[in-house]
């Protein structure tokens, strides 16, 4: 079983970003291994072009598509990618420039695709502003190889301070939830979180080929898996990147609010309860501040209750909001 991966990139930031930490991580040892006969597929601008065919046979390039604005290019990047992966018999990863992949992610990744149709996990963001020096530090002769725990440890400590504001630990539900469709939870060596909107780590040539795409993959993941049962990664899979951004770079509208602010953000966002019923654990070293497994499920239930409660009660509020 082989994957495809690819994503939009263009600009020299993101470039740069591309090629100092996200493919010295793909090229790890234990990963490119795995990732023979494999592609990456990158759709970017003439600048682009230029840039990134010095890295030879490694990288396929594609002009990227005339688009009003960057999540239309990014829609229309990815509808190419699962036509591209259905034809090739492969699976479908999608990639980002601003990711550090942990050590052996494609051996795991491949291994669970050969099972599993579909494959979602969600990570941490870290803060470039302190997390890329670290990096810099961990590199060795252009590759960078982390194993997942330590991974996660870097992205908590050097978390983005808009992460962190999704965090429950200690929260007053009525007074100080975050007005978002994720939330999460410091535990004993991980993070948990729970979100609407996750990340398909993998789908199947199959999928690929059924997959008739209205948004962003992560927008309408329910509909791309077709009734399929995703397989959540396991803490133990290793299946967590660590995005990194600068704080500018992520919107700054997720803030504490009383409830009834948190509930109205949330459905109207359109959620995927399905998946918002499913844990994703980012592993980190371990923490006596964490909460375990059990506590978490009962805050969690907590907070499901009272979401679906306050739908029952607003359902004519929510179908007017459809129309």
């Amino acid at each position: 079983m082989n994957v495809l991966l690819g994503c939009p990139i263009w600009g020299d930031t993101w470039i740069d970003r591309f090629l100092a930490y996200c493919l010295p991580s793909i090229v790890e040892p234990e990963s490119r291994a795995a990732l023979n006969g494999s592609r990456i597929l990158l759709y970017t601008d003439q600048a682009g072009m230029r840039r990134l065919s010095r890295q030879g046979d490694l990288i396929e390039l594609r002009e990227l598509p005339r688009a009003a604005n960057r999540w239309d290019a990014l829609m229309a990047v990815q509808a190419d990618l699962l036509k591209e992966a259905a034809q090739s018999g492969m699976g479908l990863s999608a990639l980002q420039p601003d990711i550090v992949f942990p050590k052996g992610y494609f051996a795991r990744l491949l291994r669970l695709g050969q099972v599993h149709e579909g494959i979602i996990g969600l990570g941490i963001w870290a803060n470039s502003d302190t997390v890329l020096a670290e990096f810099d530090r961990l590199r060795r002769d252009g590759v960078l190889s982390i194993p997942a725990r330590a991974l996660g440890s870097i992205g908590w400590t050097h978390l983005h301070p808009m992460w962190r504001r999704y965090l429950m630990n200690g929260v007053d539900i009525d007074t100080a939830m975050p007005t978002s469709h994720l939330i999460g939870w410091l535990g004993t060596d991980f993070v948990r979180i729970h979100c609407s909107h996750v990340n398909p780590l993998w789908l199947s040539p199959r999928l690929c080929g059924m997959a008739k795409l209205t948004n962003t993959l992560d927008a309408i993941l329910p509909e791309i898996l077709a009734g399929v049962p995703p397989y959540v990664a396991a803490l133990q899979d290793g299946l967590t990147p660590l995005e990194f951004a600068e704080p500018a770079n992520k919107p700054q509208h997720v803030r504490p609010g009383i409830f009834p602010e948190c509930a109205k953000a949330f459905w109207g966002n359109t959620p995927a309860l399905e998946l918002f019923k499913l844990p994703m654990r980012v592993p980190i070293g371990p923490r006596v501040d964490g909460m375990t497994d059990a506590e978490i499920d009962v805050e969690f239930n907590r907070v499901l209750g009272r979401l679906e409660g306050w739908a029952m009660a607003h359902y004519d509020m929510l179908e007017n909001q459809k129309k």
